[in-house]
């Protein structure tokens, strides 16, 4: 595992995740959990268990934290949706340097794509607040596979539209799910440590990069 890599980088594509790498969602994913399904348990599960899910579909975290209430899923669902559409705007903010970064990596020639499990109305409505989408040559959205992370579908469909290998593309995310459909993918991975994953988790799975920072990118593509 490294940090940073000599002049020569040995990829030349960047896909990035968005929640938690690109963007800080944590608390407004929190908040749209107690603002709504909280009140349907009696013992609704902690910050830490909801984060263990981060990177996957939100269908597929409403059907593990809440298992007494999985014939209800869709209102679940429905609940869920509403709440984030009401509180996005007011909890949403970049990571620093965010479009500083990106911008100067594709300065730099590198194309760059985003692969989320977010939904892509979800997606195009974030970018924008940030100036983040002309700075983005692919978006994969968890619209746009059957199959969705930690599974490589849709890395690998990033690369498709990118027309990049795998030996020379770089997956950089923030959860243990980007971690594991990067490296099932076949391309190398970076682990976003300022993102809401415990650290240990992260560098436990023996990321190829543990980034500390966005900048880090800058030294590991010269």
């Amino acid at each position: 595992m490294e940090g940073s890599s000599s002049r020569q980088s040995p990829f030349r594509y960047l896909l990035f995740d968005l929640d938690g790498t690109l963007v800080d969602t944590t608390e407004l994913i929190l908040s749209c959990y107690r603002a709504t399904l909280f009140k349907l348990v009696d013992n609704p599960p902690s910050d830490e268990e909801i984060k263990k899910g981060f990177g996957t579909p939100t269908r597929q975290q409403l059907w593990r934290l809440f298992p007494t209430l999985r014939d209800r899923v869709d209102e679940l669902e429905d609940q869920w949706l509403q709440a984030y559409q009401r509180l996005h705007d007011d909890l949403v903010s970049p990571f620093p340097y965010t479009a500083e970064v990106l911008s100067e990596l594709r300065r730099r020639g590198y194309p760059l794509g985003i692969v989320t499990s977010k939904r892509r109305v979800d997606v195009e409505r974030v970018l924008p607040m940030f100036g983040l989408q002309s700075l983005l040559d692919v978006v994969v959205s968890v619209d746009d596979t059957d199959k969705h992370k930690p599974e490589p579908e849709p890395v690998l469909k990033g690369m498709e539209m990118m027309s990049a290998r795998p030996e020379a593309t770089l997956y950089v995310g923030d959860s243990i799910a980007d971690l594991q459909a990067g490296r099932a993918a076949g391309v190398r991975v970076a682990a976003a440590l300022w993102g809401p994953s415990p650290q240990g988790l992260l560098l436990g799975f023996n990321p190829d990069h543990a980034l500390h920072s966005l900048h880090d990118l800058l030294e590991l593509c010269p």
